[in-house]
């Protein structure tokens, strides 16, 4: 028996939980997803336990990676994986993975409510009162991210966490970022400044239609689009960032308000300032 447990104790060299992003907000329980690096054969493990806050949420069976979390009220939680080893019916080993905290926040979308997504690295400390958007693809567990890879950067010149990270794009076609929404009207605010360097043309349109053109922007010059009200009639909102000439288009941050009652259109160009 000793010999075999030690073979079992192998199974398994790495356990990630990786979905939803750490202190990540969402609008519904998650979709957990994890990737395992095993050694299959007879060590290799019999199911993954999932927990939320230390309480056992069901089990999986060894070929699958996913599992939906039931429904939960608003708050934050701390969700693990364990992969077990099992003889017999008795457990002869187990990895824990790491945790991951989120929050459940379902009153998005309904009137007042103010959603503020920071574009930055992915290991950056998230900003107080931003929720963290980096440079990742769109996954339907976390509800946003991009459609083709983009550029994550961190600046000087700003002491402001918000103001000195950014997500850049210059490709030769356009980046969208998608962010899941339930149907409605919104008060959407764009954001963009670098505090280092000067950048050319920023082109951005939202739902397909520019809002944001401008020909140049310098150093530590803000440019924000405010309160542009639009439509979600599919389910999410999607931003275009529009390179030209293969310089970067610039985005820091989006705040997403939802919005009461009829909405007249269209909208005053006066939405957009310049600090």
């Amino acid at each position: 028996m000793s010999r075999v447990f030690s073979y079992v104790l192998t199974f398994l060299s790495s356990l990630v939980l990786a979905a939803p992003l750490i202190a990540q907000t969402l609008i519904d329980p998650p979709l957990l997803q994890w990737d395992a690096v095993t050694e299959w054969g007879d060590g290799s493990p019999h199911s993954y336990e999932v927990f939320v806050d230390g309480v056992s949420m069901g089990t999986v069976p060894h070929d699958e990676d996913v599992f939906e979390v039931p429904a939960q009220a608003d708050g934050e939680y701390i969700a693990t994986v364990r992969a077990r080893s099992m003889l017999n019916g008795e457990l002869l080993s187990s990895v824990d993975s790491n945790a991951v905290s989120y929050t459940i926040q379902s009153e998005v979308g309904h009137p007042g409510n103010v959603s503020k997504y920071n574009f930055q690295p992915n290991m950056y400390p998230v900003p107080d009162g931003y929720i963290k958007a980096n440079g990742g693809p769109y996954v339907p567990s976390i509800g946003h991210g991009w459609d083709r890879s983009v550029d994550e950067r961190l600046r000087t010149g700003s002491n402001d966490d918000v103001d000195r990270t950014l997500i850049g794009y210059k490709g030769t076609s356009m980046a969208t970022w998608r962010l899941d929404l339930p149907n409605g009207a919104y008060a959407v605010t764009i954001g963009l400044i670098d505090p280092q360097f000067n950048q050319g043309r920023q082109r951005i349109a939202m739902e397909g239609v520019t809002v944001i053109d401008l020909p140049s922007l310098s150093a530590n010059t803000r440019h924000e689009l405010r309160g542009r009200v639009v439509m979600i009639d599919d389910g999410s909102l999607e931003i275009q960032l529009i390179p030209e000439d293969g310089r970067h288009v610039i985005v820091n941050y989006v705040h997403v308000e939802s919005v009461d009652g009829p909405v007249m259109l269209p909208i005053p160009n006066n939405y957009t300032i310049e600090e």
